[in-house]
């Protein structure tokens, strides 16, 4: 769905729906053999109102539709709630856990002495990746001479939740950089891949070969955490290769860098782009290549998306996708700027075949990051648990 077909009206009646609906009991969806029972510690949003095309709404309800279709009885209780105490009548708990999102996972599951405890992780283990944002962010405040405020770092004592935990779910890919960040917690680990969105059919895009001078930075909120400073650094110095930015804004990151970008014609921000609109379309119609150098990542889905419509992934290990042979790594030294500008110049001369090639390998791996991919390693998952 496009968030532009998203009324004001929709939006005001979410609004007064939303009391009523951080608590749904008893979902069935439509199953009628049920022995068991599950409390997941996530949004209700998905059932109750309309959202936008991000991939954890389909995968909530993902979730809920295999849990009853394995005879579950589903309750679910949204992350905003701070007052609530479960009962001890439940089989299995699922709740978020790697981010403050799960601030109440070690409470709930402290309570349901007799289920098993699944802590479902969207980012990497905490305390890494806490470590890995706040030394961008000091970096960035050393180099601008800038006060940036840290943002996306979590505030949850992970080790209280990885000791009530019998199982992490981690969203990513078996043995990447999220998956191997939990495996200090000796936790039984099982991979889950993300989605992408549907709409992205690459079919719809120019197939031609394209300027490999083109670069889409495809990032979310916390552009320096994302790398995007560094994006920039490197770009001005290079002003034959053409950087195009998509993201929310970030104050530090604009007060530093707005002038900057103004100077500078080779590189372009466009704010939030919706990756079902036609803006989106046009950026990957003129662009080559993805660029991500983030700090941590579970398995950056903005890549992925970007994946799916034809782009080539130039990525850091942390960005958490396996790009095997299909993508370029950004070499993981001290000097994060002039690493890019070394890569940025080295894809830029391959040849029209090795292109192509590459194209054809990203669009091939990236479907493993469809919503039936994501249904069967869920799917897989939740059978080791239940049968373990």
């Amino acid at each position: 769905m496009n968030t532009q077909n998203i009324s004001f009206f929709d939006k005001v009646l979410a609004k007064l729906k939303k009391p009523f609906n951080l608590k749904i009991f008893g979902i069935k969806g439509g199953y009628n053999d049920f022995n068991k029972r599950c409390l997941v510690y996530m949004k209700t949003e998905p059932f109750y109102r309309k959202l936008n095309s991000h991939s954890n709404v389909w995968e909530i309800k993902e979730l809920v539709r295999i849990l009853n279709s394995k005879g579950f009885i589903v309750d679910i209780i949204d992350r905003e709630v701070n007052n609530y105490t479960p009962k001890d009548i439940y089989d299995l708990f699922i709740g978020y856990g790697s981010g403050n999102s799960g601030k109440h996972f070690y409470k709930y599951a402290n309570l349901l002495k007799n289920a098993k405890k699944i802590l479902y992780a969207t980012g990497p283990e905490p305390n890494t990746s806490n470590k890995l944002v706040k030394e961008r962010y000091d970096n960035f405040n050393k180099r601008t001479k800038s006060s940036a405020p840290y943002m996306r770092t979590v505030d949850v004592d992970f080790n209280k939740f990885a000791s009530v935990s019998d199982y992490v779910f981690c969203i990513g890919e078996e043995n990447g950089f999220s998956f191997k960040s939990y495996a200090r917690h000796n936790i039984k680990t099982l991979s889950i891949l993300p989605s992408t969105i549907t709409s992205l059919d690459h079919k719809n895009l120019s197939s031609t070969i394209k300027d490999r001078k083109h670069f889409l930075c495809f990032a979310g909120s916390g552009l320096i955490c994302k790398g995007v400073d560094i994006m920039v650094e490197a770009f001005k110095e290079m002003p034959e290769y053409n950087l195009h930015i998509c993201g929310p804004e970030e104050k530090a990151f604009n007060d530093f860098y707005k002038n900057v970008i103004l100077l500078c014609p080779n590189i372009n921000y466009y704010g939030f782009v919706d990756v079902t609109g036609s803006n989106y379309k046009d950026l990957c119609n003129k662009c080559s290549y993805t660029i991500f150098h983030s700090a941590a990542e579970g398995c950056a889905t903005s890549v992925l998306n970007n994946m799916r419509s034809g782009l080539v992934p130039i990525i850091n290990y942390e960005a958490g996708v396996d790009i095997k042979n299909f993508g370029f790594l950004i070499d993981n030294n001290k000097n994060r700027i002039k690493a890019v500008k070394n890569i940025v110049k080295k894809v830029s001369k391959i040849t029209d075949q090795e292109y192509v090639n590459k194209r054809s390998l990203t669009l091939e791996a990236s479907m493993n990051f469809t919503r039936k991919g994501h249904s069967k390693s869920l799917n897989d998952a939740l059978n080791i648990v239940l049968n373990g």
